[in-house]
């Protein structure tokens, strides 16, 4: 992989030397310093941003929450929510998600 600092270096002075034949002044060296900072700060807010969005991770805690508080407002007793979370476990031991899914496409639910 390539060292991105480098990379950066390459093209910064490739920019020089298309913008500015002559030289950089020191007024053009600033303005390709702040350039390069709100780029910085904008690939950063992007990058975040980006990761906020990410889609959530699921997984089985996840899914018993799910049921668990489907369960309960419907009015579903506690010891029968037990029953079911002790169900699933098995389940998610027994089956694939595969094969969840096609349980769940066949059902009447």
């Amino acid at each position: 992989m390539k060292d991105p600092g480098y990379t950066c270096k390459i093209r910064r002075i490739a920019l020089e030397q298309t913008y500015f034949p002559e030289g950089p002044n020191s007024n053009m060296i600033s303005l390709m310093d702040e350039v390069e900072k709100l780029l910085s700060k904008a690939y950063c807010a992007g990058y975040e941003q980006a990761k906020a969005e990410q889609p959530q991770v699921w997984s089985n805690q996840a899914a018993l929450g799910y049921v668990i508080s489907a369960a309960e407002q419907v009015g579903m007793e506690s010891d029968t929510i037990t029953q079911l979370i002790r169900s699933i476990h098995r389940v998610f031991d027994t089956l694939t998600l595969s094969e969840a899914a096609v349980c769940y496409r066949q059902s009447q639910y």
